[in-house]
């Protein structure tokens, strides 16, 4: 025996935007609860504010925000962790998972300034093998040979322009990019 206390941890991830099962997992919880009981009062920022009993800390391990669940939640789970965090410096930490980080590119992806929204200049993802890689340009020239029935590579230049419109960026952000 060394001497030394491990504190109480609490682990949590992939809530990804579910507040209805962020919220099972604090009333389960024996490190945490809601300060309000029930029911539960959000702040005018839409967050609840959670105790985090004494002896215990709280690490969540990423994917915050996604799709949610009935109520989605994104906004109100990352508002009340971010809430936690303030309340409790010390023992709360939080880590970024894939889903948050894509999400953080979306600002710089979706910005037509950016050299990272020139179709031309994207290959598509790195990560994904170069044989199956679509690039933007790949992408809307496939949107529009469906509607001109013709080739991807047929499609004229003027018609992938037309198409090269924020929501189709988005579309190929999600669909090629984010897996």
């Amino acid at each position: 025996d060394d001497g030394i206390v491990a504190p109480n941890v609490a682990l949590v991830s992939d809530i990804e935007g579910n507040w209805e099962y962020f919220e099972r997992f604090v009333k389960l919880s024996a490190a945490m609860s809601f300060a309000s009981g029930e029911p539960i009062v959000l702040n005018e920022q839409g967050a609840a504010d959670v105790v985090l009993a004494d002896g215990w800390k709280l690490i969540h391990c990423g994917d915050v925000c996604d799709k949610g669940g009935s109520t989605g939640g994104s906004i109100r789970v990352t508002r009340t962790l971010c809430r936690l965090k303030r309340k409790y410096p010390d023992r709360v930490i939080l880590l970024l998972g894939n889903r948050d980080i894509n999400k953080m590119r979306l600002t710089s992806e979706l910005q037509t300034s950016s050299k990272y929204y020139c179709r031309r200049l994207v290959d598509g993802p790195a990560w994904v093998p170069a044989s199956k890689r679509v690039s933007p340009e790949l992408f809307l020239r496939r949107i529009r040979s469906e509607k001109l029935a013709c080739k991807p590579d047929e499609v004229p230049l003027d018609e992938v322009d037309a198409a090269d419109t924020l929501p189709n960026r988005l579309r190929w952000i999600y669909k090629e990019t984010m897996g």
